[in-house]
Protein backbone atom coordinates (compact mmCIF):
# COMPACT_ATOMS: atom_id res chain seq x y z
CA UNK A 1 0.00 0.00 0.00
CA UNK A 2 2.94 2.21 1.07
CA UNK A 3 4.58 1.55 -2.18
CA UNK A 4 1.54 2.36 -4.08
CA UNK A 5 0.94 5.75 -2.73
CA UNK A 6 4.68 6.37 -3.36
CA UNK A 7 4.32 6.00 -6.87
CA UNK A 8 1.31 7.92 -7.34
CA UNK A 9 3.07 10.55 -5.79
CA UNK A 10 5.57 10.60 -8.08
CA UNK A 11 3.59 10.48 -11.29
CA UNK A 12 1.71 13.39 -9.49
CA UNK A 13 4.80 14.86 -9.39
CA UNK A 14 5.93 13.85 -12.82
CA UNK A 15 2.92 15.46 -14.29
CA UNK A 16 3.19 18.83 -12.33
CA UNK A 17 6.66 19.26 -13.83
CA UNK A 18 5.46 18.72 -17.03
CA UNK A 19 2.71 20.90 -16.93
CA UNK A 20 5.29 23.87 -15.22
CA UNK A 21 7.78 23.21 -18.33
CA UNK A 22 5.00 23.38 -21.04
CA UNK A 23 3.27 26.52 -19.33
CA UNK A 24 7.10 27.80 -19.43
CA UNK A 25 7.58 27.05 -23.30
CA UNK A 26 4.03 28.53 -24.28
CA UNK A 27 4.57 31.73 -22.26
CA UNK A 28 8.09 31.96 -24.08
CA UNK A 29 6.56 31.40 -27.54
CA UNK A 30 4.06 33.56 -26.97
CA UNK A 31 6.62 35.92 -25.60
CA UNK A 32 8.87 36.16 -29.04
CA UNK A 33 5.51 36.29 -30.86
CA UNK A 34 4.11 39.12 -29.30
CA UNK A 35 3.39 41.87 -31.59
CA UNK A 36 5.56 45.21 -31.61
CA UNK A 37 6.46 48.24 -33.56
CA UNK A 38 8.35 47.28 -37.28
CA UNK A 39 10.65 50.80 -36.66
CA UNK A 40 13.76 48.43 -34.70
CA UNK A 41 13.71 46.23 -38.03
CA UNK A 42 12.81 49.12 -40.87
CA UNK A 43 16.00 50.70 -39.09
CA UNK A 44 18.14 47.51 -39.32
CA UNK A 45 17.05 47.23 -42.82
CA UNK A 46 18.17 50.69 -43.66
CA UNK A 47 22.17 49.74 -42.00
CA UNK A 48 22.06 46.70 -43.74
CA UNK A 49 21.46 48.06 -46.80
CA UNK A 50 24.40 51.17 -46.89
CA UNK A 51 26.92 49.12 -45.35
CA UNK A 52 25.90 46.37 -47.80
CA UNK A 53 26.81 48.53 -51.02
CA UNK A 54 29.64 49.83 -49.10
CA UNK A 55 31.24 46.28 -48.59
CA UNK A 56 30.42 45.40 -52.50
CA UNK A 57 31.74 48.65 -53.12
CA UNK A 58 35.05 47.96 -51.69
CA UNK A 59 35.36 44.58 -53.23
CA UNK A 60 34.31 46.31 -56.82
CA UNK A 61 36.59 49.10 -56.62
CA UNK A 62 39.67 48.30 -54.02
CA UNK A 63 39.97 44.49 -54.70
CA UNK A 64 38.82 44.62 -58.42
CA UNK A 65 39.40 47.37 -59.91
CA UNK A 66 43.00 48.67 -58.54
CA UNK A 67 44.12 45.28 -56.63
CA UNK A 68 42.83 42.91 -60.34
CA UNK A 69 42.49 40.42 -57.11
CA UNK A 70 39.44 38.62 -59.13
CA UNK A 71 41.72 38.31 -62.26
CA UNK A 72 41.09 34.53 -63.77
CA UNK A 73 44.56 34.59 -65.64
CA UNK A 74 46.05 34.58 -62.16
CA UNK A 75 45.81 32.18 -58.84
CA UNK A 76 43.45 32.16 -56.30
CA UNK A 77 43.30 30.63 -52.99
CA UNK A 78 39.35 29.29 -52.91
CA UNK A 79 37.93 27.45 -50.37
CA UNK A 80 37.92 23.34 -50.62
CA UNK A 81 34.52 22.97 -50.32
CA UNK A 82 33.91 25.63 -53.39
CA UNK A 83 36.94 25.04 -55.22
CA UNK A 84 35.20 24.74 -58.35
CA UNK A 85 34.19 28.86 -58.38
CA UNK A 86 35.87 30.80 -60.68
CA UNK A 87 36.32 34.32 -61.47
CA UNK A 88 34.62 35.61 -64.58
CA UNK A 89 36.46 37.45 -67.35
CA UNK A 90 35.63 40.75 -68.13
CA UNK A 91 33.05 42.55 -68.69
CA UNK A 92 30.59 39.70 -67.03
CA UNK A 93 32.36 39.99 -63.65
CA UNK A 94 32.06 43.98 -63.42
CA UNK A 95 28.65 43.52 -63.86
CA UNK A 96 28.54 40.98 -61.45
CA UNK A 97 29.50 43.55 -59.13
CA UNK A 98 27.15 46.44 -60.13
CA UNK A 99 24.45 44.21 -59.84
CA UNK A 100 25.55 43.93 -56.33
CA UNK A 101 25.92 47.20 -55.83
CA UNK A 102 22.06 47.89 -57.34
CA UNK A 103 20.78 44.78 -54.67
CA UNK A 104 22.74 46.93 -51.92
CA UNK A 105 20.60 50.20 -52.60
CA UNK A 106 17.47 48.01 -52.95
CA UNK A 107 18.04 46.77 -49.57
CA UNK A 108 18.23 50.08 -48.13
CA UNK A 109 15.17 51.83 -50.13
CA UNK A 110 13.01 48.41 -49.76
CA UNK A 111 12.69 47.79 -52.95
CA UNK A 112 11.96 45.01 -55.20
CA UNK A 113 13.28 43.71 -51.21
CA UNK A 114 13.63 39.92 -50.66
CA UNK A 115 15.29 39.63 -54.49
CA UNK A 116 17.86 42.10 -53.46
CA UNK A 117 18.73 40.03 -50.15
CA UNK A 118 19.38 37.12 -52.22
CA UNK A 119 21.32 38.43 -55.00
CA UNK A 120 23.29 40.63 -52.24
CA UNK A 121 23.99 37.30 -50.65
CA UNK A 122 24.72 35.78 -54.18
CA UNK A 123 27.31 38.46 -54.62
CA UNK A 124 28.83 38.64 -51.45
CA UNK A 125 29.21 35.02 -51.35
CA UNK A 126 30.32 34.49 -55.10
CA UNK A 127 33.27 37.76 -53.88
CA UNK A 128 34.69 35.92 -51.22
CA UNK A 129 34.69 32.49 -52.17
CA UNK A 130 36.91 33.43 -55.78
CA UNK A 131 39.83 34.41 -53.28
CA UNK A 132 39.97 32.91 -49.50
CA UNK A 133 42.63 35.54 -48.56
CA UNK A 134 39.80 38.27 -48.58
CA UNK A 135 38.22 36.38 -45.22
CA UNK A 136 36.74 38.64 -42.73
CA UNK A 137 34.34 37.69 -39.91
CA UNK A 138 32.39 40.49 -40.95
CA UNK A 139 32.30 39.58 -44.75
CA UNK A 140 30.75 36.30 -42.92
CA UNK A 141 28.37 37.80 -41.06
CA UNK A 142 27.04 40.04 -43.67
CA UNK A 143 26.60 37.20 -45.98
CA UNK A 144 24.39 35.17 -43.48
CA UNK A 145 22.76 38.45 -42.40
CA UNK A 146 21.80 38.86 -46.63
CA UNK A 147 20.28 35.48 -46.73
CA UNK A 148 18.27 35.25 -42.98
CA UNK A 149 16.91 38.93 -43.70
CA UNK A 150 15.46 37.63 -47.40
CA UNK A 151 12.67 36.18 -44.85
CA UNK A 152 12.16 39.15 -42.74
CA UNK A 153 9.27 42.01 -43.58
CA UNK A 154 11.34 44.99 -43.53
CA UNK A 155 10.40 45.73 -46.49
CA UNK A 156 6.73 46.28 -44.98
CA UNK A 157 7.18 50.03 -43.47
CA UNK A 158 8.99 53.10 -45.23
CA UNK A 159 9.89 51.28 -48.10
CA UNK A 160 9.73 51.97 -51.74
CA UNK A 161 8.32 48.26 -51.93
CA UNK A 162 5.21 49.63 -49.61
CA UNK A 163 4.63 53.40 -52.14
CA UNK A 164 3.85 50.74 -54.56
CA UNK A 165 2.20 48.19 -53.20
CA UNK A 166 0.26 50.24 -49.87
CA UNK A 167 -1.53 46.82 -48.90
CA UNK A 168 2.04 45.10 -47.63
CA UNK A 169 2.38 47.69 -45.36
CA UNK A 170 2.77 46.37 -41.81
CA UNK A 171 2.58 48.59 -38.31
CA UNK A 172 3.65 45.50 -35.82
CA UNK A 173 5.28 42.77 -36.37
CA UNK A 174 6.54 39.51 -33.79
CA UNK A 175 9.22 40.77 -31.63
CA UNK A 176 10.99 37.03 -32.51
CA UNK A 177 12.71 39.76 -35.92
CA UNK A 178 14.22 41.87 -33.83
CA UNK A 179 15.29 39.06 -30.95
CA UNK A 180 16.78 36.82 -33.93
CA UNK A 181 19.39 39.96 -34.86
CA UNK A 182 20.05 40.26 -30.79
CA UNK A 183 20.81 36.31 -30.67
CA UNK A 184 23.44 36.61 -33.61
CA UNK A 185 25.24 39.65 -32.16
CA UNK A 186 25.14 37.88 -29.00
CA UNK A 187 27.03 34.63 -30.51
CA UNK A 188 29.36 36.84 -31.84
CA UNK A 189 30.02 38.44 -28.45
CA UNK A 190 30.13 35.30 -26.60
CA UNK A 191 32.20 33.03 -28.87
CA UNK A 192 34.76 36.52 -29.79
CA UNK A 193 35.36 35.53 -25.88
CA UNK A 194 35.90 32.35 -25.25
CA UNK A 195 38.10 32.73 -28.28
CA UNK A 196 40.43 34.90 -26.42
CA UNK A 197 40.58 32.80 -23.36
CA UNK A 198 44.05 31.22 -24.48
CA UNK A 199 47.73 32.00 -23.15
CA UNK A 200 48.83 34.75 -25.66
CA UNK A 201 45.50 36.76 -25.38
CA UNK A 202 46.11 36.29 -21.37
CA UNK A 203 49.54 38.24 -22.04
CA UNK A 204 48.53 41.13 -24.47
CA UNK A 205 49.55 39.31 -27.47
CA UNK A 206 49.38 40.24 -30.35
CA UNK A 207 48.40 43.42 -28.90
CA UNK A 208 51.77 44.34 -27.82
CA UNK A 209 53.08 43.85 -30.96
CA UNK A 210 49.86 45.88 -32.92
CA UNK A 211 50.23 49.00 -31.36
CA UNK A 212 53.99 49.03 -31.63
CA UNK A 213 53.14 49.38 -35.37
CA UNK A 214 50.03 52.07 -34.98
CA UNK A 215 52.65 54.52 -32.44
CA UNK A 216 52.63 56.89 -36.04
CA UNK A 217 49.00 57.06 -36.09
CA UNK A 218 47.82 60.54 -35.64
CA UNK A 219 47.32 61.83 -31.94
CA UNK A 220 46.84 58.68 -30.34
CA UNK A 221 50.27 57.39 -31.46
CA UNK A 222 51.94 58.15 -28.94
CA UNK A 223 49.20 56.89 -26.25
CA UNK A 224 48.70 53.54 -27.83
CA UNK A 225 52.19 52.56 -28.12
CA UNK A 226 52.34 52.31 -24.35
CA UNK A 227 52.21 48.56 -23.21
CA UNK A 228 49.68 49.46 -20.19
CA UNK A 229 47.21 50.04 -23.00
CA UNK A 230 47.42 47.01 -24.82
CA UNK A 231 47.22 45.14 -21.76
CA UNK A 232 44.09 47.29 -20.98
CA UNK A 233 42.89 46.19 -24.22
CA UNK A 234 43.11 42.67 -23.90
CA UNK A 235 41.84 42.06 -20.71
CA UNK A 236 39.04 44.49 -21.58
CA UNK A 237 38.05 43.00 -24.74
CA UNK A 238 38.06 39.52 -23.10
CA UNK A 239 36.03 40.89 -20.11
CA UNK A 240 34.14 42.86 -22.53
CA UNK A 241 32.77 40.10 -25.34
CA UNK A 242 32.16 37.68 -22.59
CA UNK A 243 29.51 39.80 -20.66
CA UNK A 244 28.41 41.72 -23.40
CA UNK A 245 25.65 39.90 -24.01
CA UNK A 246 24.55 39.48 -20.78
CA UNK A 247 25.08 43.11 -19.89
CA UNK A 248 22.50 43.92 -23.03
CA UNK A 249 19.76 41.26 -21.95
CA UNK A 250 18.86 42.55 -18.90
CA UNK A 251 17.12 46.70 -18.34
CA UNK A 252 19.23 47.54 -15.19
CA UNK A 253 22.95 46.76 -16.97
CA UNK A 254 21.80 47.35 -20.74
CA UNK A 255 22.82 51.15 -20.38
CA UNK A 256 26.41 50.29 -19.27
CA UNK A 257 26.40 47.26 -21.16
CA UNK A 258 25.81 49.46 -24.60
CA UNK A 259 27.80 51.83 -23.65
CA UNK A 260 31.02 49.62 -23.23
CA UNK A 261 30.08 47.82 -26.42
CA UNK A 262 30.04 51.61 -28.22
CA UNK A 263 33.65 52.45 -26.59
CA UNK A 264 34.99 49.51 -27.51
CA UNK A 265 34.21 49.31 -31.25
CA UNK A 266 35.18 53.10 -31.61
CA UNK A 267 38.26 52.33 -30.22
CA UNK A 268 38.43 49.48 -32.88
CA UNK A 269 37.42 52.15 -35.81
CA UNK A 270 40.11 54.47 -34.57
CA UNK A 271 43.02 52.00 -34.54
CA UNK A 272 42.66 49.34 -37.01
CA UNK A 273 41.41 49.07 -40.11
CA UNK A 274 38.44 46.38 -40.03
CA UNK A 275 35.96 47.53 -41.96
CA UNK A 276 32.12 47.64 -41.49
CA UNK A 277 32.21 45.25 -38.49
CA UNK A 278 32.15 47.89 -35.61
CA UNK A 279 29.22 50.20 -37.11
CA UNK A 280 27.18 46.86 -38.11
CA UNK A 281 27.53 45.31 -34.37
CA UNK A 282 26.94 48.42 -32.93
CA UNK A 283 23.14 48.41 -34.96
CA UNK A 284 23.10 45.02 -34.03
CA UNK A 285 23.94 45.20 -30.14
CA UNK A 286 20.97 47.87 -30.13
CA UNK A 287 18.54 45.11 -31.27
CA UNK A 288 18.87 44.07 -27.47
CA UNK A 289 16.76 47.50 -26.61
CA UNK A 290 12.88 47.66 -26.02
CA UNK A 291 11.27 48.03 -29.24
CA UNK A 292 10.11 51.46 -28.50
CA UNK A 293 14.08 52.21 -28.55
CA UNK A 294 14.26 53.14 -32.07
CA UNK A 295 10.37 54.60 -32.49
CA UNK A 296 10.63 57.06 -29.64
CA UNK A 297 14.25 58.32 -30.79
CA UNK A 298 12.79 59.10 -34.36
CA UNK A 299 9.73 61.00 -32.49
CA UNK A 300 12.64 63.06 -30.28
CA UNK A 301 14.48 63.64 -33.79
CA UNK A 302 10.82 64.82 -35.67
CA UNK A 303 11.35 67.53 -33.18
CA UNK A 304 14.80 68.83 -33.60
CA UNK A 305 14.81 68.36 -37.10
CA UNK A 306 11.57 70.36 -38.85
CA UNK A 307 12.65 68.64 -42.56
CA UNK A 308 12.71 65.20 -41.13
CA UNK A 309 9.70 65.56 -39.09
CA UNK A 310 7.37 66.78 -41.97
CA UNK A 311 9.01 63.97 -43.84
CA UNK A 312 7.97 61.27 -41.32
CA UNK A 313 4.58 63.26 -41.19
CA UNK A 314 3.47 63.10 -44.82
CA UNK A 315 4.43 59.73 -44.80
CA UNK A 316 2.27 58.74 -42.14
CA UNK A 317 -0.86 60.82 -43.49
CA UNK A 318 -0.23 58.96 -46.98
CA UNK A 319 -0.26 55.67 -46.02
CA UNK A 320 -3.11 56.26 -42.92
CA UNK A 321 -5.35 53.83 -43.62
CA UNK A 322 -3.12 50.89 -44.52
CA UNK A 323 -1.12 49.06 -41.97
CA UNK A 324 -1.64 46.99 -39.30
CA UNK A 325 -0.24 43.61 -37.13
CA UNK A 326 1.12 41.04 -38.89
CA UNK A 327 -0.88 37.74 -39.00
CA UNK A 328 0.42 35.29 -36.90
CA UNK A 329 -1.84 32.53 -38.32
CA UNK A 330 0.27 32.93 -41.75
CA UNK A 331 2.21 29.35 -42.33
CA UNK A 332 5.17 30.79 -42.42
CA UNK A 333 4.70 33.07 -39.32
CA UNK A 334 4.21 29.06 -37.64
CA UNK A 335 6.81 27.80 -39.13
CA UNK A 336 9.54 30.34 -37.71
CA UNK A 337 10.02 28.41 -34.52
CA UNK A 338 11.68 25.42 -36.35
CA UNK A 339 13.81 27.69 -37.87
CA UNK A 340 14.24 29.66 -34.61
CA UNK A 341 15.83 26.38 -33.10
CA UNK A 342 17.88 25.73 -36.34
CA UNK A 343 19.16 28.72 -37.15
CA UNK A 344 20.34 28.72 -32.79
CA UNK A 345 21.59 25.49 -33.26
CA UNK A 346 23.58 25.96 -36.15
CA UNK A 347 25.41 29.25 -34.97
CA UNK A 348 26.07 27.98 -31.61
CA UNK A 349 27.85 24.33 -33.17
CA UNK A 350 29.96 25.84 -35.82
CA UNK A 351 32.21 28.21 -33.73
CA UNK A 352 33.01 25.01 -31.66
CA UNK A 353 34.19 22.37 -34.09
CA UNK A 354 38.00 23.68 -33.75
CA UNK A 355 37.49 20.85 -31.04
CA UNK A 356 37.31 17.94 -33.13
CA UNK A 357 40.91 19.04 -34.08
CA UNK A 358 44.27 18.55 -32.08
CA UNK A 359 46.63 21.18 -31.51
CA UNK A 360 46.25 24.84 -31.15
CA UNK A 361 43.87 26.15 -33.35
CA UNK A 362 45.63 29.53 -33.96
CA UNK A 363 48.62 27.63 -35.30
CA UNK A 364 46.98 25.01 -37.10
CA UNK A 365 44.07 27.41 -37.75
CA UNK A 366 42.03 24.26 -38.32
CA UNK A 367 38.70 25.27 -37.34
CA UNK A 368 39.56 29.05 -37.00
CA UNK A 369 37.20 30.53 -39.80
CA UNK A 370 33.61 31.01 -39.09
CA UNK A 371 34.13 30.90 -35.43
CA UNK A 372 34.28 34.45 -34.71
CA UNK A 373 38.34 34.48 -33.47
CA UNK A 374 39.22 37.62 -34.38
CA UNK A 375 41.89 39.36 -34.05
CA UNK A 376 44.04 36.63 -31.63
CA UNK A 377 47.19 36.08 -33.61
CA UNK A 378 50.12 37.99 -35.31
CA UNK A 379 51.83 35.55 -37.72
CA UNK A 380 55.54 35.89 -39.32
CA UNK A 381 57.05 33.41 -41.81
CA UNK A 382 59.60 32.39 -43.96
CA UNK A 383 60.85 29.23 -46.12
CA UNK A 384 60.29 28.30 -49.52
CA UNK A 385 58.91 25.28 -51.34
CA UNK A 386 61.04 22.41 -52.77
CA UNK A 387 60.11 21.13 -56.49
CA UNK A 388 61.69 17.80 -57.45
CA UNK A 389 61.03 15.59 -60.61
CA UNK A 390 60.66 11.73 -60.77
CA UNK A 391 64.54 11.06 -59.49
CA UNK A 392 64.46 13.52 -56.84
CA UNK A 393 66.65 16.00 -58.16
CA UNK A 394 65.34 19.79 -57.29
CA UNK A 395 63.84 21.65 -60.28
CA UNK A 396 63.41 24.49 -58.63
CA UNK A 397 63.14 26.23 -54.89
CA UNK A 398 60.48 29.12 -55.02
CA UNK A 399 59.55 31.40 -52.64
CA UNK A 400 56.01 32.16 -54.05
CA UNK A 401 56.29 35.85 -53.63
CA UNK A 402 56.30 36.35 -57.50
CA UNK A 403 52.84 34.22 -58.09
CA UNK A 404 51.05 36.25 -55.18
CA UNK A 405 50.12 39.22 -54.16
CA UNK A 406 51.15 40.79 -51.10
CA UNK A 407 48.45 39.94 -49.27
CA UNK A 408 47.92 36.17 -50.91
CA UNK A 409 51.55 35.84 -49.64
CA UNK A 410 51.00 36.99 -45.78
CA UNK A 411 47.89 35.20 -45.68
CA UNK A 412 49.29 31.70 -47.24
CA UNK A 413 52.08 31.46 -44.95
CA UNK A 414 51.10 31.02 -41.83
CA UNK A 415 47.29 28.69 -43.06
CA UNK A 416 47.72 24.83 -43.62
CA UNK A 417 45.39 24.45 -46.46
CA UNK A 418 46.57 27.51 -48.30
CA UNK A 419 49.75 26.13 -48.38
CA UNK A 420 48.50 23.17 -49.96
CA UNK A 421 46.77 24.84 -52.50
CA UNK A 422 49.65 26.79 -53.69
CA UNK A 423 52.24 23.75 -53.71
CA UNK A 424 49.78 21.47 -55.53
CA UNK A 425 49.22 24.50 -58.19
CA UNK A 426 52.94 24.79 -58.02
CA UNK A 427 53.21 21.34 -59.23
CA UNK A 428 50.60 21.36 -61.68
CA UNK A 429 52.59 24.20 -63.34
CA UNK A 430 55.72 22.32 -63.35
CA UNK A 431 53.75 19.16 -64.79
CA UNK A 432 52.56 21.27 -67.48
CA UNK A 433 55.74 22.96 -68.55
CA UNK A 434 56.95 19.01 -69.36
CA UNK A 435 58.26 17.32 -65.50
CA UNK A 436 57.20 14.24 -64.98
CA UNK A 437 56.59 12.80 -61.61
CA UNK A 438 56.49 16.19 -60.13
CA UNK A 439 56.85 16.53 -55.89
CA UNK A 440 56.35 19.34 -53.95
CA UNK A 441 57.73 19.68 -50.23
CA UNK A 442 57.26 23.14 -48.29
CA UNK A 443 60.17 23.93 -45.98
CA UNK A 444 58.61 26.61 -43.47
CA UNK A 445 58.98 28.53 -40.19
CA UNK A 446 56.42 30.20 -38.43
CA UNK A 447 56.44 32.88 -35.67
CA UNK A 448 53.31 33.30 -33.70
CA UNK A 449 52.91 36.44 -31.76
CA UNK A 450 55.49 37.21 -29.74
CA UNK A 451 56.89 32.96 -29.79
CA UNK A 452 60.62 31.46 -31.62
CA UNK A 453 60.39 30.70 -34.96
CA UNK A 454 59.02 27.04 -35.36
CA UNK A 455 58.97 24.64 -38.67
CA UNK A 456 55.27 25.17 -39.28
CA UNK A 457 55.06 22.23 -42.28
CA UNK A 458 56.91 18.48 -41.94
CA UNK A 459 59.80 19.58 -44.89
CA UNK A 460 59.77 15.78 -45.93
CA UNK A 461 55.91 15.37 -47.03
CA UNK A 462 55.11 15.54 -50.73
CA UNK A 463 52.22 17.95 -50.70
CA UNK A 464 51.11 17.00 -54.13
CA UNK A 465 49.87 13.40 -52.22
CA UNK A 466 48.05 15.15 -49.45
CA UNK A 467 44.62 16.38 -49.18
CA UNK A 468 42.67 18.64 -46.81
CA UNK A 469 40.21 16.74 -44.34
CA UNK A 470 37.06 18.79 -43.41
CA UNK A 471 37.42 17.27 -40.04
CA UNK A 472 40.41 15.40 -39.51
CA UNK A 473 43.81 17.08 -37.99
CA UNK A 474 46.81 17.11 -40.65
CA UNK A 475 49.69 15.18 -39.70
CA UNK A 476 51.90 17.30 -41.90
CA UNK A 477 51.44 20.26 -39.95
CA UNK A 478 54.11 20.21 -37.29
CA UNK A 479 52.84 20.75 -33.36
CA UNK A 480 53.43 24.32 -31.74
CA UNK A 481 55.45 24.34 -28.45
CA UNK A 482 55.06 27.71 -26.25
CA UNK A 483 58.53 29.36 -26.11
CA UNK A 484 57.25 31.29 -22.91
Amino acid sequence: MGNCLVLRNEAKNKQIVLKNNSISSIFLMKALFRQVDITSIVFMRIVFGGLAFGEMMGLFAYYHLTKDTFNPEKFNFRYHILDWVRPLPEPYLSMVFIIGLVAGLGILLGKCYRISCIVTFLVLMYAFSMEQSLYLNHGYLMIWLSFILAFFPMNRSFSLDVVKRPEIRLKTVPVYFQFILAFLMGVVYFYGGIAKMNPDWIRAQPLLIWMEYKKDLFVIGPIIKQDIVAWIMAWGGLLLDLSCAFLLMFRKTRKFGMTLAVGFHITNVLIFNIGAFPWLSICLSLMFFPPDLIPNFLKWLDKKWSFFGRLRERHNIRFAHYGGPMNLYDRRVKRMKFVLIALASVHLLIPLRHHLYTGNVNWTEEGHKFAWRMMLRNKNGKGEFIIKDAEGKIIKRESGRSLLTRRQWHKMIGQPDMILQFAQHLGEKYESEGHSGVSVYADIELKLNDNEYQQFINPEVDLMKQKWHAFKSEDWIMPFEYSH
